[in-house]
C-alpha cells in the first residue's frame, strides 16, 4: 500500500467518526430520529446548509458553528494533503528516473569498464562468472539468488597481473565523466549510487600514477579500495540488468551479450 493510499484511507476513517460522533450528539442535544441527525450531520460538516433541519437550542448552534468551522478546515487541508502527495509522488518518480538514467551512465561508461579489468585480474574469476551468467530467460528468482551468493564470492584481484598504466589511461579517459556525475544535482537522491561513485573515485585517485613500481603501502591501500568498489558495482551492475529485464527485455538482452563477467579482456 503506498503512502497516498494510506493516507485517503485515513481522512475517510477520519472523516466517518467525525460523522458519527456529530450524529450521536445531533440525536441527543436536539432531539432527531438517527436519520435526522445523520442527513443534519452531513449537511453541516459539508457547509452546505439546506435549511429543512436547523438546531433549536444553544449547545446545537454552537456544535453547528464548530462542525463548519472544523468542516471548512477538514475539506481544505485534506485537498492540500492529498495535492502535496501526489506532486510529492510524482517528484519522488522523476527523481528515481533521472538516478536510474545516471546509473546506467555510470555503468555504461565506467563501471563495467572496471568489472572487466577486476575479474581478469581475479584469481576466482570463474567461480563469479558461474554466479553471473546472466541470460534472456532469467527471472527475479535467478537475480535474487545471485545476490545472495555474491556474499560468499571472492572479490579479490590479484595486483601482480594488473596493468596499471593501461588503468590510469582508462581512468583519465573517463575522468570528465566523474566530474559531470558528481557535480550533477540528482546524484544527491540516489544515496546508494553517490555512496558508490565517491568510493570508484577514490580508487581512481590511488591509480594516480602510471608507475610500474608500487609501494607496500601502496598495495596495501589499493586492495583496501577495489575489493569493496568491486563488489560494489557488481552488485549495482545486477540491480541494473534486473531492471532492465524487466522493464526493457529487448535491450537488456542485447546488454547481457557484453557481460563484464562473461570473458576477461584481451
Amino acid at each position: 500500500m503506498t503512502s497516498l493510499s494510506r493516507m485517503l484511507i485515513g481522512l475517510l476513517v477520519a472523516m466517518i467518526s467525525l460523522i458519527v460522533a456529530a450524529t450521536v450528539v445531533f440525536m441527543k442535544v436536539e432531539d432527531l430520529t438517527p436519520v435526522q441527525a445523520l442527513y443534519f450531520a452531513v449537511v453541516t460538516l459539508s457547509t452546505v446548509g439546506y435549511g429543512d433541519i436547523y438546531p433549536k437550542t444553544s449547545l446545537g448552534m454552537i456544535l453547528c458553528v464548530i462542525m463548519i468551522l472544523g468542516g471548512v478546515g477538514f475539506f481544505m487541508g485534506s485537498i492540500g494533503l492529498i495535492s502535496n502527495a501526489i506532486i510529492s509522488r510524482r517528484d519522488r518518480k522523476a527523481a528515481e528516473a533521472k538516478i536510474e538514467l545516471l546509473s546506467e551512465i555510470f555503468l555504461r561508461m565506467i563501471a563495467i569498464g572496471l568489472l572487466e579489468r577486476f575479474t581478469a585480474s581475479n584469481p576466482q574469476a570463474e567461480r563469479l562468472r558461474a554466479k553471473l551468467a546472466v541470460t534472456k530467460s532469467w527471472s527475479e528468482k535467478d537475480f535474487e539468488r545471485a545476490r545472495n551468493d555474491l556474499d560468499m564470492a571472492d572479490f579479490v584481484v590479484d595486483l601482480q597481473t594488473i596493468d596499471f598504466p593501461e588503468w590510469y589511461s582508462f581512468l583519465q579517459s573517463q575522468s570528465h565523466v566523474f566530474l559531470h556525475l558528481l557535480c550533477n544535482p540528482a546524484i544527491s537522491e540516489g544515496l546508494n549510487l553517490t555512496s558508490v561513485l565517491r568510493r570508484t573515485f577514490h580508487l581512481a585517485l590511488a591509480v594516480n600514477s602510471p608507475g610500474h613500481e608500487i609501494s607496500t603501502n601502496s598495495t596495501e591501500r589499493l586492495h583496501e579500495d577495489i575489493e569493496p568498489v568491486y563488489r560494489d558495482l557488481t552488485l549495482l551492475w545486477l540491480d541494473y540488468m534486473a531492471t532492465m529485464m524487466r522493464e526493457f527485455p529487448s535491450a537488456a538482452r542485447h546488454i547481457a551479450s557484453t557481460n563484464p563477467f562473461r570473458s576477461p579482456i584481451p
